[in-house]
């Protein structure tokens, strides 16, 4: 994944994060609300970690 489409797709499951944050902060006890939450937390690490290990494998083919 080239380094514009990593940039879009981590400002995308910010935002979203961040909008399912405030909708649990305010008090909707709501499953889905919850579960979308969850899962763009999960897209974040998923994505981190492998921005990490594409970042570690280039400095060890150096």
């Amino acid at each position: 994944m080239n380094r514009i489409t990593f940039s879009i797709v981590i400002i995308i499951l910010l935002i979203n994060a961040g909008r399912y944050t405030s909708y649990l902060i305010d008090g909707s006890d709501s499953v889905y609300y919850l579960s979308m939450f969850l899962l763009n937390v999960g897209g974040l690490i998923t994505m981190l970690v492998q921005f990490y290990f594409s970042r570690k494998n280039e400095a060890h083919d150096r």
